[in-house]
Order: C-alpha cells, then structure tokens, then sequence
C-alpha cells in the first residue's frame, strides 16, 4: 500500500479555526448545547502539492439529538483572503466553497475523499441541534492524503475508470483493512505498559501473575509495579521490599525493627521486658511503624487492609506487629508535662565574683 500522510485537528489546533456559537473547554475539545446551528471552519492546510489528491476524513465526537454536516473544499490557490475574512459570515463562506473541488456529508464520521482535488484544503462542520437537550462535544478529526486505492494493485482492465462504482465499493473494504493494519502496528505501542492505555494496565498485571487481590491500584502504581515485577516478586520478605511497597501504596516511610536489631545489645538492660511487649519476644515477630505523625485521624490507613498488604510480603510463620506513630504529650511514668511547661538543660552553678556569708547554702 501507498504510504499516506495525516493531518491532525487535535486539541490546540482546534482553537485556530472560525468558531460560531461553539466554546472551546479547558479540555481542548469543541462543544455546544441547545437548539440552533453551530458552525466552524479549520484553519487552511497546505499540501504544497498542485492538484493534490486525498483519502479519508475521519471525526471524533460524541453528538446528543444533533444533525451534522461536514463540508470539504480543496482548490490549487490560496483562498484565505476570503474565508478568513471576518466581514464575511460563516454561512457565506459555506457557499463559496462550492465554486471549488468540493464534497458534504451528513451524519458521517468516516468518509471517502477521492473526490476532491487541490493544493489547499478547507474542512468546515454545521451541527443544528434538534432541542434544548441537544448537545455535542468534538475531540478532533484528522484528514489522510495523498488518494490511494486496492484498484491500483489489480490489472488494468479494473482501472480504466476514475471514480467509478467499482473503485467507491472497494475504498469501504480498503477503510476497513486500513483500520486493522493500524491496530497491528500498534500492538507494540498498547503493549508497553508505560504509556498503554490505563484500562489495559490491570490485565497486563494479570498476565504478568501480578494479583490485586481486591486492591484497586492507581495507573501511577500499576506501571511501577509491572516495570519492577521482578524485584518486587523475587524480593518477597526482604525487609527493602516491603517498605517500598508500603510507600508506593500508603505514601508513607515505614521503619521496620526486627529481634536481632535490638536483642543483643538489650538482653541484660532492666528495660528488657518492656522491649519485648513493643518489639516482639522472639524472632517470629518483628515491628513494623508507620510514620502517621501528621495525619488526622479519619485519615489514618486502615489496619486490616494494611495488615493485609504486609502478609503478602512477610515470610510463612513470621508476624508483624503494627505501631502507628502519632503525636503525645506522655514521656514515662515519671515525668508528665503540664500545659505551658518546658524543658531545659540543667546548667552548672558559678560562684565567682561575691562572698557567701555563714547564711548561704550551695548544693
């Protein structure tokens, strides 16, 4: 087949057409609601080809109790003296650009353009909504040049013709394969998790043996978790591993305390049992805490599901006991701080500079 060229009428390129009765929105798309016609008109584009031929005219939006027509114009000289001339109403230049190579549509979002021939290329869209109901948004379309049809890859008895029957009936079928050649070469792009599709994410995880479990993970984390499956699926248990999957979830910095980090060194400390209650008694337990300093309460993780998430990454036979670290005024059970009380660092007494008489005591 032919290698063809497309134009883009996408987002920003949008907003250099003529508009009448249609906004442009925050999200780059054209749209309109209520009764009434709606028209715009792109900005010109120039093949700098004489006598240049074209293929196919596809547009995307969605149309709610709307009739739409699209109007195409394609002439060898440079017409914007008149259809960017804003003395001239939309409707006016609708009709001038039937004095040139020239197609409309009705109701049709994919259409053939063999018809049409010339340098320039002007693409205008009507939309007459039916009711105040009525409504629309368009994304973009897109225009497919030079012409090229199957017809020119069959003997030449099938070519002795030019716009016949014959060659309308096999551009549908060749819309059609066009269509599915696109989706094969893109098969590489959808299947690159990091800029695929977002629906497609959760069923590349599956193939992939990454199991939710229930869990609903954000597009953000599936593509880390896929990118690094093999890190994260060898490195179950490690310690490294499970904080960063507490992070990428929670977002938040989890400090895990295992037996061995603290038992050697307190095993004959008179504090030894207190340590155990926090931190285990014996190597089946290990402490995981959760920095939640700044967090308010209703928005603290919730336990069973976080639990839920560490026995994923925690050794058989191995239990994790959970400590959320929060803010308190409570220093032991000697000390307790009253409102408006401070601390300070004791600092040593100078005597120096008078006399202490039989009255003064130091100590």
């Amino acid at each position: 087949m032919q290698q063809t060229k497309k134009v883009n009428y996408f987002h920003l390129a949008l907003k250099n057409g003529q508009m009448q009765k249609i906004s442009f929105t925050h999200t780059y798309q054209l749209s309109g609601h209520g009764g009434g016609s709606f028209l715009y008109i792109a900005s010109v584009f120039d093949t700098d080809d004489l006598d240049s031929t074209y293929h196919r005219l596809r547009l995307f939006g969605t149309f709610e109790q709307c009739k739409y027509e699209i109007f195409v114009m394609a002439c060898n000289t440079d017409e914007r003296k008149v259809m960017e001339d804003s003395g001239i109403s939309m409707e006016e230049k609708l009709s001038y650009m039937q004095n040139f190579s020239y197609y409309r549509s009705v109701n049709a979002d994919d259409i053939l353009l063999h018809s049409v021939k010339g340098r320039y290329i002007w693409i205008a869209i009507r939309i007459i909504g039916a009711a105040r109901e009525s409504s629309f948004l368009i994304d973009g379309f897109s225009i497919e040049f030079p012409g090229s049809s199957f017809i020119d890859y069959l003997p030449e008895i099938y070519r002795d013709s030019q716009d016949s029957f014959f060659e309308r009936y096999m551009a549908v079928w060749q819309s059609l394969y066009e269509d599915v050649e696109k989706q094969v070469e893109d098969v590489v792009e959808q299947l690159d998790y990091e800029s695929c599709d977002e629906n497609k994410l959760p069923m590349y995880a599956r193939w992939t043996g990454l199991d939710e479990k229930g869990r609903k993970f954000t597009p953000r984390q599936l593509r880390y978790l896929i990118g690094h499956l093999q890190e994260i699926q060898s490195g179950k248990g490690i310690t490294g591993v499970l904080q960063k999957i507490i992070y990428l979830v929670y977002g938040k910095q989890a400090k895990v305390i295992e037996n061995f980090k603290w038992n050697e060194w307190m095993k004959n400390s008179e504090y030894l049992e207190h340590y155990k209650r926090l931190y285990g008694k014996d190597y089946s337990v290990f402490t995981l805490m959760l920095n939640c300093v700044a967090d308010d309460q209703d928005k603290l993780p919730q336990k069973a599901e976080l639990m839920k998430l560490i026995e994923e990454y925690t050794p058989i036979g191995v239990n994790c006991h959970l400590v959320y670290l929060r803010e308190n005024n409570n220093m032991d059970t000697h000390c307790y701080l009253d409102v408006n009380s401070t601390l300070s660092t004791p600092k040593v007494a100078d005597a120096a500079g008078f006399e202490l008489g039989s009255n003064h005591i130091l100590g």
